[in-house]
């Protein structure tokens, strides 16, 4: 897959090698059943659920891709240093943090599985709910990109803040979903509250394409705001008018062109 699908984490095929960390894995699950779960593959999914801690997307020896098609052996260990991926050791955090982000993933699969998802009062068909949970995403990160204002105080984010979802390190994933289950857990009083943190106006929604009637609702409560660059008149020479008539071939263009020729004759 060579290019960006949302919800799916981009592993950047270039040939037989791969540019980003898009494949995960938990390495408990890898050394129990040596094979790659589809579902590591979703940006969504940070934690694996039977053994209860955080996902990895890098060799933790050299901290290099995962790109099992290009080992010698066993598909279990890493390419580039050798050293088998199912023996690394895994982190066990039993935080608060990670049982939220179990809680979200399950939520998540679910609105897969029955085709919608609760969100405030009414209940949101699943395409428009990944539709609007991506667009809020971009549009925070492009809070913290141009404004320098993330919503998470006591977070910061790891990489570049405008690297897509789907691009970026699991580390910065968990940030962002972080977010989405703030949103979700009470919606969409939370969204206007964060959203005014970090001066969210409309336009920074509307400047995205089929928003959700879900995410256009709550953003009434935002400001307004005013266009970031406004466009002053262009005046138009009398060449560029000539070469507009050419060019459109409009009916009656030779007699407009030709009145203009004539004017200018004049004026000279």
């Amino acid at each position: 897959m060579t290019g960006v699908r949302p919800w799916i984490l981009s592993a950047g095929i270039f040939h037989r090698v791969r540019r980003r960390f898009g494949l995960q894995y938990c390495p408990l699950c890898l050394g129990e059943t040596g094979q790659y779960a589809r579902s590591w593959r979703l940006s969504f999914v940070l934690a694996c659920p039977v053994h209860r801690i955080w996902l990895r997307d890098d060799c933790p020896k050299c901290h290099s891709m995962v790109m099992p098609h290009r080992t010698r052996s066993r598909s279990t260990e890493c390419h580039r240093c050798r050293s088998e991926l199912s023996k690394s050791q895994p982190e066990f955090v039993m935080d608060e943090l990670l049982e939220s982000q179990l809680a979200l993933q399950e939520t998540l699969h679910r609105t897969i599985s029955v085709g919608y998802l609760a969100i405030g009062p009414e209940q949101v068909s699943a395409v428009d709910a990944f539709q609007g949970l991506g667009i809020l995403l971009r549009v925070f990160k492009d809070c913290a990109r141009w404004k320098g204002r993330w919503p998470l105080p006591e977070t910061k984010l790891v990489g570049y803040a405008g690297t897509q979802n789907e691009l970026s390190r699991i580390k910065d994933r968990i940030q962002h979903s972080q977010l989405l289950g703030i949103l979700l857990g009470d919606w969409p009083q939370a969204f206007i509250q964060l959203g005014n943190q970090v001066s969210m106006v409309q336009l920074d929604l509307l400047r995205h394409r089929r928003i959700p009637k879900w995410v256009l609702d709550a953003a009434d409560a935002l400001a307004p705001g005013v266009p970031r660059f406004r466009r002053k008149p262009i005046r138009q020479t009398w060449g560029q008018e000539l070469l507009r008539l050419q060019r459109e071939r409009a009916p009656g263009w030779r007699t407009k062109r030709a009145e203009l020729l004539m004017l200018k004759a004049r004026n000279q």
